[in-house]
């Protein structure tokens, strides 16, 4: 009589491994429910209609929420911010954000707003084209007017070095994060105003950041 042959520990772990992954793709598409935040935010590209995109950088953010994580997703044509949380029905995500970057520009810069109860997180993000760009800053300004003229002047500044640079599949990217005050005056206006520089201190690009989205968590 020929003995059962049982099966290895190793062909168990593949099963169950095979039935894991099965569970989390019935569960996703069925239900709508992401078992791992990099399901949510896979989501939130297809939201933006980017197609397939991959992670450059992953942060941790307890400002909002104490899981909430941000995700730096890019492609051959865009750059997308995207972010989630874990609630009682798996990873919350809502909208990302996304810059388009199709065109021949040394650099792209997009501006993402979040907010949930009393707190506000601004994050600043983009690709760098050019490789002779070395520092990237953020002048935040606020625009009021006197006497009917629209006059400037600078909040603060954020700047990343190049050593803070961060890298993807064959392209490069910054990211700032920072939290906001509530309160700012009705008259008064600000502009995200991104300014490149090269070695010698060159401008390399100055531009508004004009690709602006904002998203509030209740």
């Amino acid at each position: 009589m020929r003995r059962k042959k049982l099966p290895s520990r190793k062909r168990q772990a593949l099963w169950r491994v095979l039935l894991a992954l099965v569970s989390l793709l019935l569960v996703d598409h069925i239900f709508g429910i992401a078992l791992l935040p990099i399901q949510a935010v896979r989501r939130e590209a297809e939201h933006e209609g980017i197609g397939r995109a991959w992670v450059v950088e992953r942060k941790w953010e307890p400002s909002l929420y104490k899981t909430h994580l941000f995700y730096l997703m890019e492609n051959e044509r865009a750059v997308m911010l995207g972010d989630t949380h874990l609630s009682p029905l798996g990873w919350e995500t809502m909208f990302g954000a996304t810059v388009d970057c199709t065109g021949e520009e040394p650099i792209y810069a997009g501006y993402h707003q979040i907010s949930h109860d009393d707190k506000v997180l601004g994050c600043y993000f983009g690709q760098i084209n050019d490789p002779a760009i070395e520092t990237v800053v953020i002048s935040i300004q606020q625009e009021e007017y006197d006497q009917g003229k629209a006059v400037r002047s600078e909040l603060r500044r954020l700047t990343v070095e190049q050593e803070d640079f961060v890298t993807g599949r064959d392209r490069t990217f910054f990211w700032i994060m920072e939290p906001l005050p509530l309160e700012q005056s009705p008259e008064a206006v600000c502009y995200p105003v991104m300014i490149a520089y090269d070695a010698e201190g060159r401008i390399a690009a100055e531009f508004d950041i004009e690709c602006c989205t904002y998203s509030g968590y209740g």
